[in-house]
């Protein structure tokens, strides 16, 4: 499927196409946000049992946040402030203009590399987020898993994409191999976290998704 970076502004709806890779509806009335496409909805379904505690009263923020799915989630269920940051302007533009048209409360969308060195939350996201670092931007493991553990307070809520994956198995095949696993990010996880557990998959059975805990919950 051709992925797409749409959203649309209708009355008191954002839609982000089906097409995209977050699509969603929103319905700033009710506050509800819905996945409307089946990569969505897994990657909903993977977190759904624990998003809702998680995030409610809490400050949450979502790095890489492409068209910020995740944001209005814990906003709809709750959290003090809602912050995105995504530093490809494809998936920026989109959102940032449906919310220059549609403002949301307590909703921050930000254009920026991350780590940026001050934004912090008690509860962070990094979904689809750290083969990209490591691959396309250079970054090894320990620094991406330290950097994570800067900048949350509470837990931080990430998906670490497998060996089996085949984007990651194209990064692998055109580039010199990191020291990337699995079995890597859960022993520097352990390193830095005070307690890590797997809670689920994304939208492929190689992609896991853990919270890691700043101290045991």
């Amino acid at each position: 499927m051709t992925r797409t970076r749409q959203i649309d502004v209708v009355g008191d709806l954002i839609l982000a196409a089906n097409t995209n890779y977050q699509g969603f509806s929103y319905n700033r009335l009710t506050g509800e946000c819905h996945p409307n496409n089946p990569r969505m909805l897994a990657k909903w379904q993977a977190v759904e049992r624990v998003f809702p505690d998680l995030v409610c009263g809490r400050t949450f923020l979502d790095i890489g946040s492409l068209h910020g799915f995740f944001c209005l989630k814990a906003l709809e269920h709750g959290a003090k402030r809602a912050t995105g940051i995504e530093s490809n302007e494809g998936f920026f533009r989109p959102m940032m203009d449906a919310i220059t048209k549609l403002p949301i409360p307590n909703l921050a969308w930000i254009k920026a590399k991350w780590p940026d060195g001050h934004l912090r939350a008690e509860v962070t996201m990094a979904m689809s987020l750290i083969h990209h670092l490591v691959f396309k931007d250079g970054m090894e493991l320990e620094r991406i898993i330290s950097e994570l553990c800067a900048c949350t307070d509470v837990v931080c809520i990430a998906e670490m994409v497998g060996l089996e994956e085949p984007g990651v198995i194209r990064y692998m095949e055109t580039q010199d191999a990191p020291d990337y696993s699995t079995d890597t990010f859960e022993r520097l996880a352990h390193e830095r976290f005070a307690s890590i557990e797997q809670i689920g998959v994304g939208h492929c059975p190689d992609r896991p998704v853990y919270l890691l805990w700043k101290d045991k919950p």
